[in-house]
This record gives structure tokens, C-alpha cells and sequence, in this order.
């Protein structure tokens, strides 16, 4: 899953901003696209966003394979990043149209033989 969070700064002057996503127990995060990297639990940015410009930053994510992780039925996969810009108090976004899956049980009789 690749997500991408749109910085705007309709101000005067540059702004200084450090964004942070701590990604539930049912994700596995990957470092600048690059698959390569090892995982984290924690996706940060810190950067400048220009006066009158804005600023697309893209995260990647996988659905962890560790199905424990996850109930039978469906899962919504929610997710927030917090945004700092270091002069207002911090405040998260949530997605607005969370991805979810659809998990199934197979349940097998057990036999024992005497």
C-alpha cells in the first residue's frame, strides 16, 4: 500500500515540519520505497515545505503476513500520521478512506486414532 500525505503552506515564510506515523501491529513499513531497507514500525519525515508551495510525500506500507495480527472477518486498516510544525500544538490526520481485508477461517476437524 503506498499512501501519499500533501503538505500545503499557504504563509509567507518557509515552515519546518516533521511528520510522524506509528503504523498498527498489522503493518510492515518500508523505507523510501525501497524494498531493500529493513522494516520499521515508524515512518518519519522532517523537512522544509516553501512559502506558497506544497510538498507530496509518498509512504509504503505492507499488510503483514503474521495473521495473528489480524481477526476472522473483516479489518479495517486505520492509520494516522501526526504533523509538527513546530510552532502549533501537534495534530493528526486520519485517513479518510481506510483500506481493509477480508480474513477467513478454515476450521478442519481433528480425529484421533486409539
Amino acid at each position: 500500500m503506498t499512501y501519499t500525505v500533501t503538505l500545503s503552506n499557504s504563509g509567507d515564510l518557509s515552515a519546518a515540519v516533521r511528520i510522524t506515523d506509528v503504523l498498527g501491529a498489522y503493518y510492515t513499513a518500508y523505507n523510501a520505497l525501497d524494498f531493500s531497507q529493513p522494516t520499521t514500525s515508524t515512518l518519519t519525515w522532517n523537512g522544509i515545505v516553501p512559502a506558497g508551495q506544497s510538498v507530496d510525500l509518498k509512504f509504503v506500507a505492507r499488510v503483514t503476513s503474521d495473521m495473528t495480527k489480524l481477526k476472522i472477518g473483516q479489518n479495517l486498516l486505520n492509520n494516522s500520521v501526526t504533523i509538527d510544525d513546530g510552532v502549533n500544538a501537534p495534530f493528526a490526520v486520519n485517513a479518510p478512506n481506510a483500506p481493509w481485508v477480508q480474513i477467513y477461517g478454515l476450521y478442519m476437524p481433528v480425529g484421533a486414532k486409539q
